[in-house]
């Protein structure tokens, strides 16, 4: 539970978090940070990867990826490495202290899908309507399965059936069951682009879509439980918790549903379109693309609230006291109550 940043409010006060620390990176950052081992790790439009440190802000080290880093990076703390997709056909890791090249594997289209890596494979959708399953170790691709569509958004992945959940371009959403020959278990079609990474939890898969309408599938099967319109357009990541699924949308909205039958809870309007929702224990927080990031508790009530320098497209990841978001003005924002020390 985040004591921090769910119990320390001054009422009245309209932004009460600042920037304990922002790292200037060599390009506008599309994608989400990703935080581990002391350090934050970011992709930039420049084609640049930076490890940053968490207490001083200061670069530990960077990485010239070769081409732009849009998505966000996965951190396998046990292997040491970060992964990173990139516009130039490749997926490649990155040894987690140093930055040295472990490998990097050719695809056929372009990676703007966040990889997901599970027991040493790295799962990641591309240009080229594929989804790649990658060796962690050697980098060498392992099997590839055909989609509909592009996929721009990361996979989902549930460890107790082996279940790779996927959503592409055209709206269609495939789960395929891995190992060392994948196999389709269920497709099926939404009325929009699905540019997220899937939900998965209490044997269902969520689905956002950008018609604006989040979809509720049974995993074993594919067929649909539930559909419910939230907004105009729904292309940030979701945030499950507790039984109750998150939802932002460009219409400037913040949706609280009931998981079981997709009943609305309640709905918050926002300071600008939502690109992204993260959950902790008692708070979420929100990044909207006019560079606000909100943080409130689970009943609606907005007791955080930022206003960062430029335009955010990604998620805030949350660590400890401490929110991070990477912005179109280059920077890579530690926000902390107060601007206290990150902890």
């Amino acid at each position: 539970f985040d004591h921090v940043l769910s119990e320390e409010v001054t009422p009245g006060k309209q932004y009460r978090m600042m920037p304990y620390w922002v790292y200037s990176a060599s390009a506008p950052i599309e994608g989400s940070p990703a935080v581990a081992d002391g350090r934050a790790f970011a992709g930039d439009h420049g084609g640049t990867l930076s490890a940053v440190d968490l207490v001083t802000g200061g670069l530990a080290w960077s990485a010239a990826v070769g081409g732009s880093v849009d998505s966000s990076p996965a951190v396998d703390q046990a292997a040491g490495l970060v992964v990173v997709g990139s516009s130039n056909d490749k997926v490649s890791a990155y040894k987690e202290r140093t930055g040295a090249v472990a490998w990097s594997t050719g695809t056929g289209g372009a990676v703007t899908s966040s990889p997901l890596i599970y027991h040493g494979v790295v799962y990641v959708g591309a240009d080229d309507h594929k989804l790649y399953a990658i060796s962690e170790k050697t980098g060498k691709v392992r099997w590839t399965v055909t989609l509909p569509g592009p996929v721009g958004g990361s996979p989902a992945f549930d460890p107790a059936t082996s279940t790779v959940v996927v959503g592409d371009g055209t709206g269609t959403v495939t789960a395929v069951r891995a190992g060392g020959s994948p196999s389709r278990r269920w497709q099926v079609t939404t009325g929009g682009a699905v540019d997220n990474s899937p939900v998965i939890a209490q044997g269902q898969v969520f689905v956002g879509s950008a018609n604006g309408v989040v979809y509720s599938f049974s995993e074993s099967t594919g067929r649909q439980n539930w559909a419910r319109p939230v907004g105009t357009s729904v292309t940030g990541s979701m945030a499950f918790q507790a039984g109750h699924l998150y939802v932002g949308a460009a219409d400037d909205s913040l949706t609280a549903l009931r998981a079981s039958n997709g009943s609305v809870m309640w709905s918050e309007p926002l300071a600008g379109p939502v690109t992204g929702v993260s959950a902790t224990d008692g708070m979420l927080f929100t990044e909207s693309s006019n560079g606000t990031v909100s943080g409130m508790r689970i009943g609606g009530e907005v007791v955080w609230l930022v206003k960062a320098g430029a335009a955010l497209s990604g998620s805030p990841a949350i660590m400890d006291n401490s929110v991070f978001v990477g912005g179109q003005d280059n920077g890579l924002y530690c926000f902390t109550p107060y601007g206290e020390p990150s902890v």
